[in-house]
């Protein structure tokens, strides 16, 4: 069964709008992968609360599709998911398969470490960011992690419900 786990970077001087740096590690079967980079420090890492719901959001559409590719990409960080024509779903880092099983297996490895992230470090985040985009009526909204991450999780909530249905 692979496991996700998300971290934050130690000595960040303010979080509250959510633009905050972290790593995502993977472990499965087969292989590994890490936004870390063998740099002192482990390197930039991901904004997580950016890019969780892109994460959330592909992988709960190709669970619903239940066939098919989604690749999560961060500019230091990539991973592949792929569900084969019997069902199985692999993931993948730069050519090296890190773990196949089952979709719902996945889906319940990254809803738990996106929980425990979010249970730990969400709360961190107090303020919309400085950046602002369109809303559904056509307004201009500053960008809010808190709001982006909790409706990504709700709706892979859902796909995930869905799977064990």
């Amino acid at each position: 069964m692979p496991e996700f786990h998300f971290t934050m970077i130690d000595g960040q001087d303010d979080i509250k709008d959510g633009l905050a740096f972290g790593h995502l590690e993977v472990r499965g079967a087969t292989g590994q992968a890490s936004s870390r980079t063998p740099d002192k420090d482990g390197g930039l890492g991901i904004q997580v609360f950016a890019v969780l719901p892109d994460l959330l959001d592909g992988l709960s559409s190709l669970i619903k599709r239940g066939r098919g590719t989604f690749i999560f990409s961060d500019p230091v960080f990539s991973l592949k998911f792929k569900i084969d024509r019997h069902g199985t779903l692999t993931i993948s880092h730069r050519r090296t398969v890190i773990d196949a099983a089952p979709p719902a297996t996945v889906a319940r490895a990254i809803w738990s470490a996106v929980q425990e992230f979010s249970d730990k470090h969400l709360g961190d985040v107090t303020e919309p960011t400085e950046f602002t985009e369109l809303s559904d009526s056509g307004d201009v909204q500053y960008i809010d992690m808190r709001i982006r991450v909790e409706a990504a999780m709700a709706r892979f909530q859902i796909a995930l419900n869905e799977l064990r249905s």
